[in-house]
């Protein structure tokens, strides 16, 4: 009986794993819309979970929260929190740590965090050099990079975010 329950543990692990996937998409330029040029959307999903969004040519991100809503404070006047950024490499083994801070987005349900994008004198101090690292890492194909954020009433998004099969361009 043991033995089952152990190996329908390994299946629901690895069937769990294959699940998280990069999304790459091109939204086109909308002269409509005011989208000057052609933008590429990074996405990597960790279904029923959370998931993390780049956008090509910007220095930004934004966290999705699937399962319940993040556990934001007020600093300052601005609604958000600060996240824990891990760098792993191919054993497990945590090269780097960082926190930074991220803004709740308006209209977002509580469920997004993301990047502040208000001009280099109003982000936070190091924010560009951190989102920079965070995708140079992925972009080395080995690794992976593990972002944990409190979620209020529910556990913690903790996401575990795997190499991009293409390289994620933020210039």
């Amino acid at each position: 009986m043991r033995k089952l329950i152990v190996s329908l543990c390994l299946i629901a692990c690895s069937i769990g794993i294959q699940a998280q996937t990069w999304k790459i998409t091109a939204n086109e330029a909308d002269e409509l819309l005011g989208i000057t040029e052609d933008i590429k959307t990074y996405i990597f999903l960790v279904p029923d979970d959370g998931a993390i969004v780049f956008w090509a040519g910007q220095y930004q991100f934004r966290l999705v929260s699937n399962k319940g809503i993040f556990n934001y404070d007020r600093s300052d006047g601005i609604s958000g929190m600060s996240v824990l950024v891990g760098f792993y490499d191919d054993n497990d083994k945590l090269l780097e740590k960082f926190s930074m801070w991220l803004d709740e987005e308006p209209a977002s349900a509580g469920k997004y965090l993301r990047t502040r994008d208000r001009g280099t004198m109003f982000n936070p101090v190091g924010q560009k050099g951190r989102v920079k690292k965070i995708v140079q890492h992925l972009n080395k194909g080995k690794g992976y990079v593990r972002i944990v954020a409190n979620r209020y009433d529910e556990v913690a998004l903790d996401l575990k975010i795997l190499p991009c099969e293409e390289q994620i361009d933020i210039k």
